[in-house]
């Protein structure tokens, strides 16, 4: 079995959904890929309003927060959203046993369009943890 079919059945076995509250969830100060304009914003709004949420957003359990049981990995947009709309919850997808810093790294160089000083943040702050740049790189 090869290494990268391996980690997709780990991950999808270590993966629950749900739906959880809101203000439940702690959002990390590194978030890539966060900015909208605020025109993008009210269409992303009015989007949302209309077709509801495609996409669940990604959580891990967790967090610096003792009153926020899980930390925020990807989808702060869709959780803004959310937010402004005046929910109170939002479907999650549970992710298991995984750092948050590594996921974020992943998910933002696989979308090919994270701002380089915010993936430096992130590395920094990997760094900040203790993990060297040969650890960080062969992640």
């Amino acid at each position: 079995m090869s290494k990268e079919i391996e980690i997709r059945e780990k991950r999808e076995e270590d993966i629950e959904m749900q739906e959880i509250e809101i203000d439940k969830i702690y959002i990390p100060e590194t978030r890539c890929n966060s900015h909208f304009d605020d025109e993008e914003f009210k269409k992303f709004l009015e989007s949302i309003s209309s077709v509801g949420l495609l996409q669940p957003i990604t959580v891990c359990k967790g967090s610096p927060d003792l009153k926020k049981p899980y930390t925020l990995l990807d989808g702060k947009n869709r959780l803004e959203a959310y937010k402004k709309l005046g929910y109170k919850t939002i479907p999650v997808q549970i992710v298991e046993k995984l750092d948050p810093l590594l996921y974020s790294l992943h998910v933002n160089l696989h979308r090919g369009n994270a701002d380089p000083i915010e993936l430096a943040e992130i590395i920094d702050k990997m760094m900040e943890e203790g993990k060297s740049s040969k650890e960080i790189a062969e992640m």
